[in-house]
């Protein structure tokens, strides 16, 4: 009995992180802003590290997975406003709201 409880708790933690894992796996990847002359593009990798710039150069960031949205950090400006970030329907934009400024990033 004792091992059916173990392993029934076992199959439930692997579970757990699979989804978190899963849930991380739709954000993962670059996404480009074009704005103006220039773009912004924001790289997302797995491990929640990633890379926010531009044509005069970028910055690292964080991020996180919060429900069905995801928070973004950047750990050198680290009194500055987070930005929330959703998907779009089709998974193909990334909605990014930080503070009263909303911008949409195509998949690349």
């Amino acid at each position: 009995m004792r091992r059916v409880v173990w392993l029934v708790a076992f199959l439930v933690l692997i579970s757990l992180v699979g989804g978190c894992a899963a849930g991380r796996s739709k954000y993962v990847g670059t996404w480009k802003l074009e704005a103006g002359m220039f773009g912004i593009t924001i790289v997302l990798n797995k491990d929640g590290t990633g890379t926010v710039g531009g044509a005069f150069g970028g910055d690292s960031l964080r991020w996180r997975v919060d429900g069905d949205k995801i928070i973004i950090s950047e750990p050198n400006h680290p009194n500055g406003p987070a930005a929330e970030g959703k998907l779009s329907g089709d998974g193909k934009s990334l909605i990014v709201k930080a503070g009263n400024e909303t911008n949409i990033y195509l998949r690349q």
